[in-house]
């Protein structure tokens, strides 16, 4: 991580060694960067698996980063060298006590009422675990905590399942936090069905509600 304090950016560089097909990568010279940092893209050689089925990522990862560092007034690049591979972000950065010197904004504590459920839809295994820890970290009772996602069944039934849940519990509170790219695939053959879109599956879940049960919803 450095910081240019004259400038006022931010760099972080995340430094890997060179992974599957990396000879191949190289041959691409500066096209392999575009094509990683264009939507539902993927590198040709890393599209399929040895076993010659569709990859598990729909290739908008890289793409998704881009955006969000263009938003924040920054960039991101990826350099592909002979012994490692190179992922920079950059953005501008105002230092935490220089902003709050310069914001009126008065800061509070926010408690999570007691009768809540944490509910969280991701098709990554790293991320559902991760969304746990958060929640406990919230102060998110374990037995009000719901993590969905580890099956195609759980994924393309979310709907009417949330549905269900919010009627069953009419004195409660929910937050959801829902993945906007949730692929998914075969139980079996691991095989790639499809993406459901998180933003259009919550969409979908209020408008089933009644205007009572969706005031008593935050999903993000």
């Amino acid at each position: 991580i450095k910081w240019d304090s004259k400038k006022g950016i931010l760099q972080m560089d995340v430094i890997n060694l060179p992974g599957s097909k990396h000879e191949e990568i190289l041959k691409l010279g500066d096209l392999a960067s575009e094509i990683i940092f264009s939507p539902a893209t993927r590198l040709p050689m890393h599209s399929l698996s040895h076993e010659g089925s569709a990859s598990h990522s729909s290739g908008d990862g890289a793409w998704v980063m881009h955006k969000c560092a263009k938003t924040l007034g920054g960039d991101c690049v990826i350099k592909f060298v002979e012994d490692k591979t190179i992922f920079t972000f950059r953005c501008p950065v105002t230092p935490f006590g220089e902003g709050i010197r310069s914001s009126f904004v008065v800061q509070k504590k926010f408690k999570l009422p007691p009768n809540i459920y944490a509910i969280a839809l991701d098709d990554s295994k790293i991320q559902r675990k991760l969304l746990a820890r958060y929640f406990t970290y919230a102060g998110i009772p374990v037995d009000r905590v719901v993590i969905l996602g580890g099956s195609a069944q759980e994924i393309k039934t979310f709907d009417d399942w949330a549905v269900s849940f919010i009627v069953e519990h009419p004195d409660d509170y929910f937050l959801f936090i829902i993945d906007e790219n949730l692929d998914v695939h075969d139980d079996q053959t691991a095989t790639r069905e499809g993406t459901i879109s998180g933003s259009s599956s919550i969409s979908k879940v209020r408008r089933r509600l009644l205007s009572d049960q969706e005031r008593r919803i935050l999903a993000l």
